[in-house]
């Protein structure tokens, strides 16, 4: 052939009685599946021309079209991997019916990898070519060997060998090492395990070398996955195999429930049958489990490629409680964590699972416990009351650089007596999380989710109704997550004596720096500080979120009377920076201070110096001081909060002073490009304020000189009425009955047509330049320098907001000759 030196060892011709064998079973994809042997699989004819390369999808000519027909090779799609000179690696994939593929390599020496997939991601065949590159063309063909699927098949009563369904084998574990043996001596073979519907309980516990010994009953049995091997529950016990796999699929819910109880395999550890679970998050007990298996599943040393699936089981009556860790050499299993599933150093496939009722130790993970850069993937898995006594993660617990990745995951109703009622994350262990939901959880601290030394990540996901001290909602200390179009509502920072709670939404502490990108903190409640968000030595990033009708509630129905704060964020020793942001129809409560943002520093050696950019403070209440905000340094503390094009608006401190703000002290507050109208007090007053560092730059504000309140620089600030359409704001004289005002969320704030404050702003107040946050002159407080804002200025979460006013559509600052404008005064851009 000319141009091309070949290098095909134990190359077949198109004729060998191998790829006539494959033709018999042609009809159907499953045939590639079930027979080993060698097939030459054309990828050609290649054309190479200068290292210029042409692979075409086959049939190719001559009897070559006979090794694999257009019917087989329609329903493939093919992995193809080039590695060449200089450890070049090229990956290309081929969908069925593309067509050609053209690409140009170097000059050299090459090795061709193929892999060929069914519509359904089951390996169908592997072919490996190794060529040199020269000048030229010349069609090449890769010699493929059939991938094959081995089957055993369990049923609850059965007592044979796991050959067909009518022969199915009672001993999954069985089932589940001959498959294991056999992907060790063949890795091309695709090993699966049916189960019938019916209780499966472990009888086989793990040696000091990790192979099962025969052990009914006892407690350090389990369920042991074997590397490669897929588990599938969900066939009926009548079923045969043929029809079972392609009516299975249609079984299982959105969450990963059946549909109905005929298909249900049960992995239990339940030896005595007599578990009773009662009750529902922080109300949740689980009994009658004290001589229950350890563990029900282990994963031990599984690679995370895909291959070791679990899917479609109930996973139910594991209890790790204290009691010595499990002999072996290979691997520390503790027995104080994963009650329901335990992976060590494992990361395999779980599917279409329910993991219910199990229990655990101090170290957590009632329902599943990740440890070891245990990263597995999740799909459509419930996990349902579970319960530990302290430790972390009532259902869900990962530690030591274990970072699963959850897709449409249910995790509700789990209790901790320690952290992270539904999961907790510890060590450097990030999960990702799409979809899903996190409810009903209870933990002292973190109902729904507590982060540890993490940064998970979240996305659309809904996490509601759970309860804790501490962050009902989500707890992060010195951690990073990122939550994007994340929904926390209905949360609660309440102890049991009614006393205590703080972040009923969020709380951060330890230099947590959260970035929230949109989605919302909305309905939640604590009792002392931050009915939405809670920040302590802290610096979260806050775009276009909408923090709403959160509630501190001490004061209230017989709580404790004592001072309180943080309607919507409670922000001490913390610097956060909120762009495009809206806080609205927040309480802080009878003792409250600030309705919608309460800012202190705990000594004089602290700071709290916030950053609000294109973010609404709208129709928040307290019945004492700031109903907008609150700027309090009685303890010396530095604080700054500085505002950039922010509209404060329709808020009332419904039994004191400072309706929009109360500035305590000496704490400075920086007003540029801003709005502040339409608020009220006891007095009728919009500011009280006994601080001497208030600028206010090209801003308007309602007037309230009684106060001693200095006006900033521009000449027109306190004749420019804004015009914007407010809720209904409280009356001035409100004192006999401070509860009367509700807070509201309502109210439109952009600027009407012929508001004088559009245009009347000042670009170079406007920080859409990186120039604008390293400048000396002095306005920019310092403490506001070294904060996550200014770290994660280029984040591409950041960038683009800082475009966009508060609607997040509207360009911010226009420049050019053609459309030169000057920045409207408050959140909107007209």
């Amino acid at each position: 052939m000319k141009g091309i030196a070949k290098k095909l060892k134990g190359r077949k011709t198109a004729k060998n009685k191998g790829c006539r064998g494959f033709l018999k079973y042609a009809a159907g994809i499953a045939a590639m599946m079930v027979l080993l042997g060698t097939c030459d699989f054309l990828m050609g004819p290649k054309e190479l021309s200068g290292g210029n390369v042409t692979l075409r999808l086959g049939p190719g000519n001559g009897e070559a079209r006979a090794a694999l027909p257009d019917a087989v090779i329609a329903g493939l799609r093919y992995k193809v991997e080039f590695r060449g000179p200089g450890e070049t690696v090229i990956n290309r994939n081929l969908e069925p019916g593309s067509g050609t593929l053209r690409l140009s390599l170097a000059l050299g020496e090459w090795e061709i990898q193929a892999q060929a997939y069914t519509l359904g991601d089951v390996l169908a065949g592997t072919g490996t070519l190794a060529v040199t590159v020269v000048p030229g063309e010349a069609e090449v063909y890769i010699p493929m060997t059939a991938a094959a699927v081995r089957i055993r098949y369990v049923k609850a009563a059965g007592s044979g060998d796991g050959t067909t369904w009518e022969n199915a084998s009672g001993d999954l574990q069985a089932m589940i090492d001959e498959m294991g043996a056999a992907k060790t001596a063949d890795p091309l073979i695709d090993p699966v395990v049916k189960v019938a519907a019916g209780t499966y309980k472990p009888k086989y516990k793990p040696d000091s070398s990790g192979r099962p010994v025969l052990a009914a009953n006892d407690r350090d049995a389990a369920f042991i996955l074997r590397p490669g091997v897929q588990v599938l529950g969900g066939y009926a016990a009548a079923e045969d195999g043929s029809t079972g796999d392609a009516e299975r699929a249609g079984r299982f819910n959105a969450d990963g429930t059946l549909t109905g109880d005929i298909y249900r395999a049960t992995l239990s550890g339940d030896f005595g049958n007599n578990d009773t679970v009662s009750g529902s998050g922080k109300t949740l007990t689980i009994t009658n489990n004290g001589e229950n298996a350890r563990h029900v599943v282990l994963g031990l040393d599984i690679p995370g490629d895909g291959t070791t699936i679990l899917d479609g089981f109930t996973i139910t009556g594991g209890n790790a409680n204290n009691s010595g860790p499990i002999p072996m050499s290979l691997y520390y299993i503790d027995p104080y964590g994963g009650g329901g599933i335990y992976n060590s150093n494992a990361s395999p496939v779980l599917t279409n699972l329910t993991i219910w009722g199990n229990s655990s130790g101090v170290m957590g993970g009632g329902g599943m416990y990740n440890y070891d850069y245990s990263s597995p993937r999740l799909n459509k898995v419930s996990i349902l009351q579970n319960k530990i006594g302290g430790g972390g993660g009532g259902g869900m617990h990962n530690v030591d650089n274990s970072s699963p990745v959850l897709t449409g995951v249910t995790i509700s109703g789990n209790f901790s007596g320690g952290m992270g009622g539904g999961m907790a994350n510890d060590n450097s262990s990030s999960p990702e999380m799409t979809g899903g939901t996190i409810s009903g959880n209870h933990a002292n601290v973190g109902g729904g989710m507590s982060n540890e030394n993490t940064s998970p990540r979240l996305d659309g996901v809904s996490i509601r109704d759970n309860t804790a001290e501490w962050g009902g909602g989500v707890f992060n200390s010195n951690s990073s997550p990122v939550l994007t179009n994340v929904i926390i509502s209905g949360n609660k920072a309440i102890d049991d004596t009614l006393s205590y709670g703080e972040g009923g939404g969020i709380a951060n502490i330890d230099g947590s720096a959260p970035v929230i990108n949109g989605g919302s903190i909305t309905e939640n409640e604590a009792v002392e500080g931050g009915g939405g968000m809670f920040n302590y030595d802290s610096s979260p990033v806050l775009i276009g979120t909408v923090i709403t009708k959160n509630k501190v509630i001490k004061g209230r129905n017989g709580y404790d009377n004592s001072i309180s704060g943080g309607g919507g964020i409670y922000n001490e020793d913390s610097s956060p920076a909120l762009i495009n942001t809206v806080i609205a129809g927040n309480d802080a409560g009878i003792y409250g201070y600030g309705g919608g943002f309460y800012n202190t520093a705990s000594s004089s050696s602290e700071n709290a110096s916030p950053v609000l950019i294109n973010t609404v403070i709208s129709g928040n209440r307290t019945a004492f001081l700031g109903g907008g905000i609150c700027n309090d340094n009685s303890n010396a503390g530095t604080v700054k909060m500085l505002l950039i094009n922010v509209t404060v608006a329709g808020n009332a401190a419904t039994g004191w002073s400072g309706g929009a703000v109360y500035n305590e002290g000496n704490a400075a507050l920086f007003i540029r490009n801003s709005i502040i109208w339409g608020n009220d007090d006891e007095y009728g007053m919009t500011f009280n304020n006994y601080s001497n560092n208030l600028v206010v730059s090209f801003s308007c504000i309602e007037d309230n000189t009684s106060w001693g309140i200095v006006i900033g620089v521009d000449p027109f600030e306190e004749w420019i009425d804004p015009y914007p359409t407010i809720p209904p704001s409280p009356p001035g004289a409100i004192a006999s009955n401070p509860l009367s005002w509700t807070p509201t969320d309502g109210g439109d704030y952009r600027l009407k047509a012929n508001s004088e404050a559009g245009d009347a702003g000042n670009n170079a107040l406007y920080p859409n330049t990186w120039a604008k946050w390293s400048d000396s002159s002095g306005d920019i407080p310092a403490a506001m320098k070294t904060t996550a804002f200014k770290t994660a200025y280029y984040d591409p979460y950041i960038g683009p907001a800082l475009q966009t006013d508060a609607s997040g559509t509207t360009q911010r600052v226009k420049t050019g000759s053609s459309n030169l404008s000057t920045i409207d005064m408050g959140a909107y851009e007209r």
